[in-house]
């Protein structure tokens, strides 16, 4: 509880701090202000993987008995997989970048 409390004060502080006028530097309001000016020249850079990264169910561990098989590659960043009634898989890929949106595929 006294950590909590402790976490609660930081905060109520931090707060008060901004409503009496102080200025309250955070390090990410720092790093945002750094960050900004070069965004531009950072997005002109393209890295690419140069060697190909195959996906395989025994990198994944899991408890005694259980076993990790691959079923479908090529996602760009998959999040859930999901299942309905009719025993459809459905995986939400969280998008990578501005350049591929978020989507829901079906796979069959």
């Amino acid at each position: 509880m006294a950590v909590k409390k402790q976490r609660f004060e930081a905060v109520d502080q931090a707060n008060d701090s901004r409503e009496s006028g102080r200025f309250a530097t955070r390090l990410p309001d720092w790093l945002a202000y750094l960050y900004t000016p070069i965004l531009p020249l950072l997005w002109r850079i393209h890295l690419r993987r140069q060697k190909v990264i195959y996906p395989d169910g025994r990198d994944v561990l899991v408890p005694s008995g259980y076993v990790a098989e691959v079923v479908a590659t090529g996602f760009n960043a998959p999040d859930h997989c999901a299942f309905d009634d009719q025993g459809n898989c459905y995986v939400v890929e969280s998008g990578r970048k501005i350049t591929q949106p978020p989507r829901i595929l079906n796979l069959f």
